[in-house]
């Protein structure tokens, strides 16, 4: 499991499945004191449990499928046409959607067959995808674009954006926020228009998080904070340098990131930070009591 870039993780049980950027997935069934490589030869971006199946996204080689945790993949890529490249899996009330470098693809029966769904979309880059009511957003190299007819047509609702690569969206309380390479904005109006969050500086936006009503966001420069659905926004990490953060969990009042030096832990509300594990770790899952990092 060493010297691998981890790109997603995902646990079902005492069963654990890892991704990774170039060298597939590798799975344990004893809480990762052993592992076991299950998918090989494939660069894997997203994971994510659906029912008794695990699905999972990667470069060139599309969807794969698992009904036995992991154990066993089958290629389930009919309608993502002849070079599929998967950069996020979103569902929502068993309808999975994924976002590729070709568009967006919907799936209503557990992913075994694949529909192109981007008439309106210009530039089919697309890293993530939320919803919020009946509005689907899919972020793109070019700003966001929304469906209201469960993505049978699309706009560019963008107005306001002075950042257009969006590499992540949440939705919290009927407010929709997207995360750019510089910066954070937000929207009331269900993204008929953007407002920047000044709060926070022009960084990149790698993930978010709603832990007892608060929402978390990890940063090229660490974690912010807000208790007041994103009117304002707290720097979370002044005890911390100026650490690249792509993921973050909390557990227990504790803080864990994942960052470009190492697995991070804080126990006062991110004023002191202790190193755990040295390297680069891109991606963070808790099992239990259990801490996931890779």
């Amino acid at each position: 499991l060493s010297n691998r870039f981890v790109q997603a993780i995902v646990s079902v049980g005492d069963t654990i499945l890892v991704g990774h950027k170039y060298s597939g997935i590798v799975r344990s069934t004893d809480y990762g004191v052993t592992w076991n490589e299950v998918l090989t030869n494939e660069s894997v971006n997203s994971l994510i449990h659906l029912g008794n199946k695990i699905i999972a996204g990667g470069n060139g080689s599309g969807v794969y499928i698992s009904y036995n945790y992991g154990e066993t993949w089958t290629p389930s890529n009919s309608g993502l046409g002849n070079y599929p490249r998967v950069e996020c899996l979103f569902e929502k009330n068993g309808v999975v959607y994924a976002g590729a470098y070709s568009g967006v693809y919907k799936s209503i029966d557990s992913c075994l067959t694949w529909e192109a769904i981007n008439n309106g979309i210009e530039n089919k880059l697309i890293f993530s995808i939320t919803l919020n009511g009946n509005k689907i957003f899919a972020g793109s190299f070019d700003g966001v674009y929304c469906s209201t007819d469960n993505g049978t047509n699309w706009e560019n609702c963008s107005t306001g954006l002075t950042s257009l690569i969006v590499n992540s969206l949440a939705t919290f309380n009927s407010k929709v926020f997207l995360g750019t390479r510089e910066g954070i904005f937000a929207s009331t109006n269900n993204g008929i228009s953007w407002d920047k969050c000044s709060d926070v500086p022009n960084v990149e936006i790698n993930d978010f998080i709603e832990v007892d009503d608060q929402i978390y966001l990890a940063s090229d420069i660490g974690i912010f904070n807000t208790n007041n659905n994103g009117e304002t926004w707290n720097n979370f990490s002044s005890g911390l340098r100026d650490y690249t953060t792509w993921d973050f969990e909390i557990n227990d009042n504790n803080l864990y990131l994942a960052t470009g030096v190492g697995f991070l832990k804080s126990s006062d509300n991110g004023l002191i930070w202790t190193i755990n594990k040295k390297g680069y770790i891109y991606s963070l899952s808790i099992n239990d009591s259990l801490i996931l990092a890779g």
